[in-house]
């Protein structure tokens, strides 16, 4: 898949990546995962329900999982004839085998335990299909959009919370897709809480609120409220405020660049020349360029389009 993906950039259009390149791909997709813990088992008690010991499925079972089509790709593909077959969230799985493709016509719904045709089973290809696009959010220039050499992504360390991703096996879970929120949090210490309130303070209550999708009655105004939260209430807060306050420091940045080519245009054309070519009002330009005024936001366009034609 990897080398499909190199290739692929030196093709006319990399965005699209043709997923046929092995007949493989045109199988239907399967993982292996082992039955570890109580729990893992403990969701197969529908299947398990009625069966003799034999037939069940035992601790640190093997067991092959497969995986349902989405209801796009399985309503581009005719199988949606009502408005339940939509509805349905097939969880598809089998036995164990060392040749899965002969596990096919013994496939069944792990909470229902009905038989799953593999018509209704995601492929290789199907599965893989966007891959190529997938965001790589550990660096900078890796959005979904994005081509061409990526660049170290800088981490600014303001909180630590202890997590239980090991004691919990975390891991464990990944296989059968369950809730992202699994991983279970043990707080931070009051000195990092009291710096993630500092972050969330730091953003107007209505911004954070709108960006949030929280009410601004919801935001902490002090410690006392920010303790009477809960943290998963808090965390989510704090992640949406840093994460503003990310993007501020990104366009100050941005910003002085600006201002500083404007700088260089007065010295060379004047302050009247130049303002006529940023299409500004002279006075307020020198105010943005004595640091008395941000830089507005049709100012900032203007600049940069001018930039970008200059090279």
């Amino acid at each position: 898949m990897w080398k499909a993906i190199i290739k692929s950039l030196g093709g006319a259009n990399p965005m699209e990546l043709p997923i046929d390149w092995r007949p493989e791909l045109a199988h239907p997709a399967v993982s292996q995962y082992t039955a570890s813990t109580p729990d893992l088992v403990a969701r197969f008690k529908d299947f398990n329900l009625g069966r003799p010991y034999a037939e069940r499925l035992k601790p640190f079972n093997f067991l092959l999982e497969f995986y349902s089509k989405r209801p796009d790709e399985a309503a581009r593909q005719g199988l949606l004839k009502t408005s339940d077959d939509a509805k349905r969230q097939l969880k598809p799985i089998s036995a164990y085998s060392r040749d899965p493709y002969s596990m096919l016509s013994k496939i069944h719904d792990r909470v229902t335990g009905r038989p799953v045709e593999q018509r209704w089973l995601r492929t290789y290809a199907e599965a893989l299909r966007g891959y190529h696009l997938h965001p790589e959010t550990k660096f900078l220039d890796g959005d979904y959009t994005d081509r061409g050499p990526t660049r170290r992504r800088h981490i600014l360390v303001q909180a630590i919370e202890d997590i239980g991703k090991e004691a919990d096996k975390w891991d464990d879970e990944e296989p059968l897709t369950v809730d992202a929120e699994f991983t279970v949090s043990y707080g931070v210490s009051s000195a990092d809480r009291q710096t993630m309130l500092t972050v969330i303070q730091s953003i107007s209550k209505r911004r954070l609120a709108r960006a949030s999708k929280v009410s601004t009655r919801s935001i902490p105004s002090d410690e006392a409220a920010a303790d009477a939260m809960a943290v998963k209430e808090f965390r989510h807060l704090f992640d949406v405020a840093s994460a503003l306050a990310a993007e501020d420091r990104e366009t100050h940045v941005s910003d002085q660049v600006l201002v500083q080519w404007i700088s260089e245009q007065v010295w060379k054309r004047g302050l009247t020349a130049t303002a006529e070519m940023v299409d500004y009002d002279a006075a307020n330009l020198a105010k943005v360029l004595a640091g008395k005024r941000a830089l507005p936001t049709r100012l900032r366009k203007r600049v940069n389009e001018l930039i970008s034609t200059d090279g």
